[in-house]
């Protein structure tokens, strides 16, 4: 069985299994609970899933000054004066 014909069975076979079972896709309002009461944004509290251990550090260990640039300039100039928020940057 080349690619082409594997698609096309499975295409056939989820479009048949949707045709048979119209229902499973179109529920009413009636059945779904989430229509029942709207959340407010005042009432949304979102509880975290990310459980990661953490290590607190409360100053470096060495004084570090960062000092870099990012050598670019803007891709259309006139008189001086960057028109496009586009950047060129070398590397």
């Amino acid at each position: 069985m080349n690619r082409r014909q594997l698609l096309r069975t499975t295409g056939l076979g989820l479009v048949g299994s949707t045709v048979a079972r119209p229902s499973a896709l179109h529920s009413s309002p009636a059945d779904t609970k989430a229509d029942a009461k709207a959340l407010d944004l005042g009432d949304y509290e979102p509880k975290s899933m990310l459980h990661v251990p953490s290590t607190r550090t409360d100053r470096a260990r060495f004084p570090v000054i960062d000092i870099h640039t990012h050598i670019s300039w803007s891709t259309k100039i006139v008189n001086g004066v960057s028109l496009a928020p586009e950047r060129d940057y070398i590397g």
